[in-house]
């Protein structure tokens, strides 16, 4: 797969292009850009020739079940494809997420999460703590849609598609790795545009960056809970049909971090896999806040079934 470099690091596959927008300092330049209440706004000017999908917040179609006050889709593997694929068709632009303990634990204090998560057109459960939490109010999710084995059917279905895919996040070199690698595993993959997650640059360069290259979906790295405020806000100015956080699968994909065998994903206990290779890192997270989501889903259980959320 052909590789190209930009002036300031972006690279380009498949033989797509892209425009360098800036220096290496990361200031934007140009007079057709501005910042509005901390999301990107371009001028109509800018991008006269494409059209900005609007952005589709949350969904009164599709079933949820509220965990610590995030409504978690309630969806099999195919009927959230099949959903995902008719949002599409509609030409809107939708944010998908994917919930585990360690992420609600942290939507629990943090007020910009919370509301990115809220505000996604589907949260999918991701690991054994959402479906014991499922237990605790007497419902059951139909599949555990974990976001390393889901997100391979999203890029299949981008594949069937023709979707232009972009690859946003981890360090240096581990998008190209997981665009080469995915291209290899997917059939029909068309992956338009790779940059990693530690260019400096402003939230607007990294848009434009996703724009030029006229991607359908875009793959974002970040981890939580910045990836989930980071689509939140820009999502819509990248012109993407579809956008979704994904934490460690790219460096999964890239070969850098080991995945969890499948039969432990399939149970939801692959944290216990991660635990046992970064236990210094990552302990707290799951030896102390396993059981403190456990608490905190037992105290919730008696809350409404359905809670009804803010539009924008």
């Amino acid at each position: 797969m052909a590789v190209s470099r930009t002036l300031d690091g972006a690279k380009t596959l498949d033989g797509a292009s892209s425009t360098s927008i800036g220096g290496a300092s990361g200031s934007p330049v140009g007079s057709d850009h501005r910042i509005l209440a901390g999301r990107v706004a371009l001028s109509h000017d800018s991008f006269a020739a494409q059209t900005i999908p609007s952005r589709a917040i949350s969904s009164s179609t599709v079933p949820t079940l509220p965990i610590l006050g995030v409504p978690i889709s309630k969806l099999t593997g195919d009927r959230a494809l099949d959903a995902i694929g008719r949002w599409a068709d509609d030409g809107t632009c939708q944010m998908l997420a994917y919930v585990n303990a360690h992420t609600l634990n942290l939507a629990v204090r943090i007020d910009d999460l919370r509301r990115s998560l809220s505000r996604s057109r589907l949260v999918m459960n991701d690991g054994v703590g959402l479906n014991l939490a499922a237990r605790m109010r007497g419902e059951r999710f139909p599949e555990n849609l974990n976001g390393s084995d889901f997100t391979v059917r999203l890029l299949q279905l981008a594949a069937s598609r023709d979707w232009g895919v972009f690859l946003l996040g981890g360090e240096p070199g581990v998008a190209e790795a997981a665009a080469d690698r995915l291209t290899e595993r997917i059939e029909g993959l068309r992956v338009v545009g790779v940059c990693h997650g530690f260019t400096g640059e402003s939230d607007e360069m990294l848009v434009r960056r996703v724009r030029d290259a006229n991607a359908s979906l875009l793959v974002v790295a970040f981890g939580s809970p910045r990836q989930e405020i980071w689509l939140d806000r820009n999502l819509e100015a990248t012109g993407t049909l579809v956008g979704v956080g994904v934490g460690a699968f790219l460096d999964f994909c890239a070969g850098r971090v080991r995945r969890a065998p499948r039969w432990m994903n399939a149970l939801g206990i692959k944290w216990c896999f991660r635990l046992l290779q970064e236990p210094r890192r990552l302990w707290r997270r799951y030896i102390v806040g396993n059981p403190v989501f456990l608490v905190r889903a037992w105290r919730d259980r008696h809350q409404p079934a359905s809670i009804a959320y803010p539009r924008r």
